[in-house]
C-alpha cells in the first residue's frame, strides 16, 4: 500500500536501467507462457538515473506479467524497450498520469508492449484502481504498485491501449537527480 501512495521507503542509488531491465527479462522469459514471445529493444547509453533497483525491478515484473495475461494461451510478443526523451509536463496531460513532483527535461522510458487483447475505454480510465482487476477476485494492486512506484520516483505512466489491439505501456523517470520530500 506504501507503493500505491508514492511513499514506500526507497533505497536510491544510481540505477542502469538497461541493466536492471534486461536482469529481469532473462527471469520474466521462464515466467510467461511459451507461445508469448519476450523481444527487448534497448537503447545503449542511457545516462544513470536516482532510483530505487528493486522498485523498478517491481515495476518491470507487473507490466511483463501483465501483459503476458493479456496475451494468454494465444501466439503473441510482449516487447519490453528502453530509451531517452525530452518531455514537460504539457506534452504529457491527457494521456500519462503525472506525479507531483514531475519536472520538464530529460527522462529515461522503459516500455512494455504486447500483442494482447487491449482494453476499452472504460478500464483504461480505471487500470490504476487498487483492487481494480478484470481478473479473478484477490487481483488488482500491481498496477497500483506500479503508479506509486512511479509517483515516488518523480516520474510519468501512460497507457495506449485498443480492444483486440494490445496495450503499451510507458513510464519516464528523470534523469536529473530531484529532491524529495521526506514528509
Amino acid at each position: 500500500m506504501l507503493d500505491y501512495a508514492g511513499t514506500g521507503r526507497m533505497v536510491e542509488a544510481q540505477v542502469n536501467l538497461n541493466a536492471v531491465a534486461s536482469e529481469v527479462a532473462s527471469l520474466l522469459d521462464d515466467m510467461i507462457p511459451k507461445r508469448t514471445r519476450l523481444k527487448l529493444l534497448f537503447t545503449d547509453g542511457l545516462p544513470a538515473i536516482e532510483a530505487d533497483s528493486s522498485q523498478i525491478r517491481q515495476v518491470l515484473v507487473n507490466l511483463v506479467m501483465n501483459a503476458a495475461e493479456a496475451v494468454g494461451d494465444q501466439e503473441g510478443m510482449i516487447c519490453v524497450a528502453t530509451g531517452m526523451t525530452n518531455v514537460s509536463r504539457r506534452s504529457l496531460d491527457g494521456t500519462f498520469v503525472v506525479s507531483r513532483g514531475f519536472v520538464d527535461g530529460p527522462h529515461v522510458f522503459l516500455e512494455v508492449a504486447d500483442t494482447g487483447a487491449g482494453m476499452d475505454g472504460e478500464t483504461r480510465e480505471r487500470v490504476f484502481e487498487p483492487f481494480f482487476s478484470t481478473k479473478f477476485t484477490g487481483r488488482g494492486l500491481g498496477m497500483a504498485a506500479v503508479l506509486g512506484i512511479v509517483r515516488g520516483h518523480h516520474g510519468a505512466i501512460g497507457i495506449e491501449s485498443e480492444s483486440g489491439r494490445g496495450t503499451t505501456v510507458r513510464v519516464l523517470l528523470p534523469v536529473e537527480a530531484i529532491q524529495r520530500d521526506e514528509s
